[in-house]
């Protein structure tokens, strides 16, 4: 049986070439009293080529309660990744265009994407959320959340280690395999460190020596140190460790790293009976399928009878 797709919509689906984010989704903490200019997170490209350069963007709107608004509080560093807010969110405690307050509205999103090129401001225009994907599709980008804290940062309580140590306890990466090395994560103190003298945070990436990746602790980012091969070995776990030190109390968390190598399709096709030729035999079987592809607009799929063939 074959099928037939009618009403077609056309949909391009996003892929990254050259640069790439590792990961395609970042959480991070913000509380609700924080400073402008406060760093928030740092995110890295990997390259495609040794050549390339990465200039980063961040798109206009701001996903709150699942509606789109303008982005007023987060800009990032064109050419370090760096994220870091704006405009204080203290200040619009009023002026939240959803639910009145950050205490309703505890998670927000938005995007950032790459550009080989120096930004030219267009990039990522403002779009309703539902053709929000679609609209993004010439672009390598990634998801950012952040969790508001509706408390004040400078109060020094002892938080919860959940909130000091990983705001995203899964640490899972894609490194595409035969590209060159460079850094892909680094670990983010928490803004609540800074105003209590009484809490020390420190960070330190576990790793069997013989494995290509390297933690830098003055820049606390770690690195992979070669280009990868699939072939050889599809995946990696590391093991990020926070200690937490509160006067003579001392608190460890660690969560995995993981690593998995993106395969590239370097390697031929070839029979392991050392010809180039092989049998082959088609079955088919009668049965109904039907298919929804997950992208704007819509897609009748309807079943039509069998080709003539077995089964």
């Amino acid at each position: 049986m074959h099928i037939a797709i009618t009403s077609i919509n056309v949909c391009s689906f996003p892929v990254a070439f050259g640069l790439y984010f590792p990961r395609k989704e970042y959480q991070e903490n913000i509380y609700v009293d924080e400073s402008v200019g406060t760093p928030l997170l740092r995110i890295h490209a990997l390259k495609d080529s040794e050549e390339e350069e990465a200039h980063f963007g961040i798109c206009p709107d701001i996903i709150i309660q699942r509606e789109m608004h303008k982005n007023h509080w987060f800009q990032i560093q064109e050419n370090t990744g760096l994220i870091s807010l704006n405009r204080s969110l203290e200040k619009d405690l009023d002026k939240i265009p959803v639910g009145g307050s950050w205490a309703a509205s505890s998670k927000l999103a938005f995007f950032v994407f790459l550009s080989s090129q120096p930004l030219q401001g267009n990039e990522c225009q403002t779009v309703s959320q539902y053709h929000f994907y679609a609209r993004l599709s010439h672009l390598a980008y990634a998801k950012v959340t952040l969790s508001v804290i509706n408390a004040t940062m400078s109060s020094c309580r002892s938080p919860a280690l959940s909130q000091l140590c990983f705001a995203d306890k899964d640490l899972s990466f894609q490194i595409k395999e035969n590209k060159p090395a460079g850094p892909f994560h680094q670990l983010q103190l928490p803004s609540q460190q800074q105003p209590c003298q009484n809490i020390s945070i420190s960070y330190k990436v576990i790793a069997d020596e013989s494995l290509p990746f390297h933690y830098d602790g003055s820049s606390m980012s770690v690195r992979v140190t070669q280009s990868l091969d699939r072939e050889l070995r599809e995946k990696y776990e590391l093991l990020a460790q926070c200690t937490v030190r509160e006067g003579a109390k001392e608190t460890t968390q660690e969560v995995p790293l993981l690593v998995t190598v993106l395969d590239e399709d370097d390697m031929p096709p070839f029979l392991i009976n050392g010809t180039n030729v092989a049998e082959a035999v088609v079955e088919f079987s009668r049965k109904e399928v039907f298919a929804f592809l997950p992208c704007p607009g819509f897609y009748v799929v309807r079943p039509v009878p069998a080709l003539d063939g077995p089964g």
